[in-house]
């Protein structure tokens, strides 16, 4: 009976052991146990239940998000994100301990035939409180559908709401660890690399698109031809894509990690670094390092020690100020480099001063030939299409004139 009753404690019933819509039960063929040992058994058996609905949730996790397209379409419910399959490996990690200390709990039993029933229950009782707070938190997520930041959150309100260092408190930050790390690899992305790594729209950042491009399995990316580094784009893509191409995504926001602002920050770094990369002036090795430091750049020495803090953020005490301090100290770089390209290498003061001269009568010339020209359009009276005259005559003399010059 003990050995069963094991199996069961690992999810697998028997002859002894039942399963009903309210967990493992003993069957009436337990006719020899006494009602204490029964409520005991059944008590330590929950364990055996929550193990085995939990490890369904962790492989139906795996095996949908690994799934072709064609394969879960005809499967109720969505493809699992990357958040629930990181949350899923944290339950299986889980598991797998708790299945350790069963094996360890059958040697001890098979040292010692002589351990009562009690020591089975007094061995499982705090694996069963951890696997019941698992259990609650995936049936909430379940239920609401919740994915990618709204998941994050989730997890990191139900392990805030523990105290102490035991092992569910633990269990708790390691499965927030699991989600968070998706999150810290998707702004790593973004933000060092200027790539947006988000097949399953979980993501703050989104890609504004007309038609969504499909994502095929396996493309670490999806786009046209603004995601190739390597070829130059035209002035007009260039604009839409950092005026319009990418917005924040305000629900996907894990407002337990991070703040609106900070979101915005990593938006706007992730656009310059796009920029900087095409230039090829982003992460190059600097001569002197303390000008380049002196300056706001960063150098990939400094870049990867940021890039280390956000993908182990979530070991820290407070991940949200590791996150913030990393995206300002990339923001700061960033903006230093972005306005060296545009200020001082495009000369934009230089275009400033032309258009204040050339449409704000900084240079008198242009507007000097443009009422010569357009002095014997004025003497006579305005015809009805007076306005397309000017502009196509005189306006337009005067201004290949000096556009000449």
């Amino acid at each position: 009976m003990i050995h069963e009753v094991l199996l069961a404690l690992l999810g697998h019933t028997g002859g002894l052991v039942i399963e009903t819509e309210e967990g493992f039960v003993l069957s009436s063929a337990a006719d020899f146990l006494t009602e204490g040992e029964r409520r005991l058994l059944e008590q330590s058996l929950k364990a055996g239940f929550l193990c085995k609905r939990l490890s369904e949730f962790a492989a139906t996790v795996r095996r949908r998000h690994f799934s072709a397209d064609a394969e879960f379409a005809e499967v109720s419910g969505s493809k699992p994100g990357h958040y629930t399959y990181g949350f899923a490996q944290r339950v299986e990690e889980t598991l797998d301990a708790y299945r350790a200390s069963i094996v360890e709990l059958e040697a001890q039993i098979l040292r010692e035939p002589t351990l009562p029933l009690s020591y089975i229950a007094t061995a499982v009782e705090n694996d069963c409180r951890v696997l019941s707070v698992l259990h609650r938190i995936v049936s909430r997520a379940m239920a609401k559908g919740l994915s990618g930041g709204m998941l994050l959150d989730l997890l990191w309100n139900a392990a805030a709401c523990q105290m102490g260092a035991g092992s569910v408190y633990s269990c708790l930050w390691s499965a927030v660890a699991g989600a968070g790390q998706v999150l810290a690899n998707q702004m790593v992305a973004w933000m060092v690399y200027g790539r947006l790594v988000d097949p399953d729209n979980e993501f703050f950042v989104r890609r504004v698109w007309d038609k969504k491009m499909v994502w095929r399995p396996g493309a670490a990316l999806y786009g046209g031809e603004t995601d190739d580094f390597a070829k130059e784009i035209d002035a007009a893509s260039a604009q839409r894509e950092w005026q319009s191409l990418f917005a924040l995504r305000p629900e996907a926001i894990p407002s337990a990690v991070m703040s609106l602002d900070t979101a915005e920050k990593a938006l706007f770094v992730g656009k310059a670094v796009r920029v900087l990369i095409r230039s090829n002036r982003w992460l190059r090795r600097s001569e002197d390092s303390w000008e380049a430091a002196a300056q706001g750049n960063l150098d990939p020495p400094s870049v990867q020690n940021e890039v280390d803090s956000l993908r182990t953020c979530f070991e820290a005490k407070s991940p949200s100020y590791v996150v913030e301090q990393s995206v300002e100290r990339i923001r700061v770089g960033a903006a230093a480099q972005l306005r060296q390209l545009v200020v001082e290498e495009a000369e934009l003061c230089q275009h400033f001063a032309a258009l204040k001269g050339f449409y704000l009568l900084g240079y008198g010339a242009f507007y000097q030939t443009l009422l010569e020209v357009s002095r014997p359009l004025l003497r006579r009276q305005p015809p009805a299409h007076a306005e397309q005259e000017l502009s196509f005559g005189p306006w337009a003399a005067a201004l290949a004139e000096h556009e000449a010059q």
